[in-house]
């Protein structure tokens, strides 16, 4: 089946294709974001749910403000390390996890201008020790 694409913004497409049988419907989507300046956001068409592009293949669902990221949100890099939680003007800023996907290690705790900092718990990914404290 051949795809039908679609450009809603100048700098996002969108291909969708759908084949119907007896018993099935499948539905198949590819977002791809292509044309981006660095760093920056580009909102979708999905709804009330903000799904967002960087240049660098990062996908970000959340909210925003100003077209940065700010409030709860989700970023996945294109490595797989995921980040979840509080943003402030396009930042990590409060409290949130990331589980960096390249040793596992996993960190939950505080956060200010997208360093950890405050209390907070780091598990090693390769061990499982933790250690708990200040950072």
């Amino acid at each position: 089946v051949t795809p039908t694409c679609v450009n809603p913004g100048r700098n996002l497409r969108l291909c969708a294709s759908a084949r119907n049988t007896s018993f099935m419907a499948v539905l198949i989507m590819i977002v791809i974001p292509y044309r981006l300046a660095p760093g920056l956001l580009r909102k979708s068409i999905f709804g009330n749910t903000n799904v967002n592009f960087t240049s660098d293949g990062t996908v970000y669902e959340g909210m925003l403000h100003n077209d940065l990221p700010d409030g709860l949100g989700k970023a996945t890099e294109i490595d797989g390390t995921v980040y979840d939680g509080q943003w402030r003007a396009g930042m990590r800023e409060g409290f949130g996890t990331e589980t960096d996907a390249e040793n596992g290690d996993h960190y939950i705790g505080e956060w200010h201008e997208d360093q950890w900092e405050g209390d907070g718990i780091l598990i090693f990914g390769e061990t499982g020790n933790r250690y708990q404290g200040q950072f």
